[in-house]
C-alpha cells in the first residue's frame, strides 16, 4: 500500500511556490522542539516536527531526494505528497530506528 502511495507521488501536484496566505501561516508557526525540524506536507500544509535523527534514515532521505528540486534553502520544507504517504514513511523510519536501537 505504501509503495503504491510513494509511486503516486510522482503524479502529485508540484508546489513551486506557496500562496501568500500560506507563506504567512507557515512563518507564524511556533518553534519546533529542540532536536526537530518542521516539514509541511500536502495541499493542506500539515506541519510535522521531525526528529533530526530521522535524517539518517534511507526512507526519509529517499523522500527528500525525490522532491529536492522543490526544496529551497532558507525556506520551510514543503513536500507535495499526501499526508498519508508521509505518515507511512515516518512509520517506516520509526520502525527502522526501533530495530537498530535493539541491536
Amino acid at each position: 500500500m505504501l509503495l503504491k502511495k510513494m509511486k503516486n507521488m510522482n503524479n502529485s501536484k508540484r508546489y513551486t511556490s506557496l500562496h501568500e496566505h500560506q507563506q504567512i501561516s507557515i512563518h507564524e508557526q511556533t518553534a519546533v522542539p529542540s532536536g526537530h525540524f518542521p516539514i509541511y506536507v500536502g495541499e493542506e500544509l500539515k506541519r510535522f516536527a521531525v526528529p533530526v535523527a530521522y535524517l539518517s534514515s534511507r526512507w526519509l532521505k529517499d523522500l527528500l531526494n525525490k522532491f529536492e528540486d522543490e526544496i529551497q534553502g532558507g525556506q520551510p520544507i514543503v513536500l507535495p505528497c499526501s499526508v498519508d504517504a508521509f505518515e507511512g514513511v515516518l512509520n517506516l523510519v520509526k520502525a527502522e530506528k526501533k530495530k537498530t536501537s535493539r541491536l
